[in-house]
Formats: C-alpha cells, structure tokens, sequence
C-alpha cells in the first residue's frame, strides 16, 4: 500500500519516524530510508466474519527474500497463538511470485503446486493470487490500451 514519503517527529518517542522498519528482521537497507509503501499482514477468519490487521512494515522496495522470511514469521507467530494458516493471498506481483517460489510454490503453467508447508506444523498452506485484484487490473489495461493482444 503507497504512503506519503516524509520524516515525522514522534513526540513521545523522541525521535523521527517515516523510514523503512522491517521490525526484528535485518537485511542491507537501512532506516535512514524512506520509507514509500506499507506492507500489511492482515488475517481474515474461515468460520466467522472478521478480520484483524496483525501487523505492518514499512518498505521502500522489498526483496521476495526479506519478504518471505516476514511471511513465515507472521505463520510461526500465528501458530503460536493457537491459530492455523490456511492460505496467503495477495496480488500477483513479480517479488509476490517470486515469494511464492522461495516458500516452495510452483507457479508454472503447466505444473501448478500452490501450496508450501507451514514453516511448524509441515501441513499447507495455500498461496492465491487475489482474484477481484487480477480482474480490476485486467479492466484497467483494457481501459487504457482498448485491446489485450498476445
């Protein structure tokens, strides 16, 4: 999700806040960054109707590396709290497949595995692409270009 890019100062914490915060995990960007995109873990019940955002990171470009080890972390941690994963879905950007394909998914055409294990208990977990997603930038693209040709 976009973010307005810009350094705040945070009153109680003293500092200035708007730079990349990938939490606990380390990689080689540092938080002097700006940071331009949010990205939002957020998980939907299969029995009930509710959703809860369970936490967020704030990015300036994600590699699928990085992003794979917040997806196995935010299933660990869910796991401990008692609950199981069932599915990832997201949309079905380039670093999101490459995602995919670090936590074991196959997104070939012609052989398909679109699940990985659970990084706890080894059972899957599906990962889909987000259908209502695919088809408004399917609508967009034949907005802007009239015409999808091969």
């Amino acid at each position: 999700m976009a973010i307005r890019s810009e350094y705040v100062y945070d009153s109680k914490r003293k500092c200035y806040v708007g730079g990349v915060d990938l939490g606990s995990v380390k990689v080689g960007v540092s938080e002097d960054t700006l940071a331009t995109e949010a990205l939002v873990f957020m998980v939907v019940g299969l029995m009930g109707h509710w959703k809860q955002a369970i936490g967020y990171f704030l990015i300036n470009k994600i590699s699928a590396d990085t992003q794979a080890q917040l997806v196995q972390g935010a299933i660990t941690l869910l796991n401990d709290c008692g609950m199981h994963v069932r599915a990832v879905v997201c949309d079905g950007c380039n670093t999101n497949q490459a995602t995919a394909r670090i936590l074991g998914c196959n997104l070939d055409a012609n052989v398909v595995t679109n699940f990985f294990p659970n990084p706890v208990t080894g059972q899957k977990v599906y990962f889909l692409l987000d259908a209502c997603h695919l088809i408004k930038n399917v609508r967009n693209t034949l907005g802007d270009k009239k015409a999808i040709r091969r």
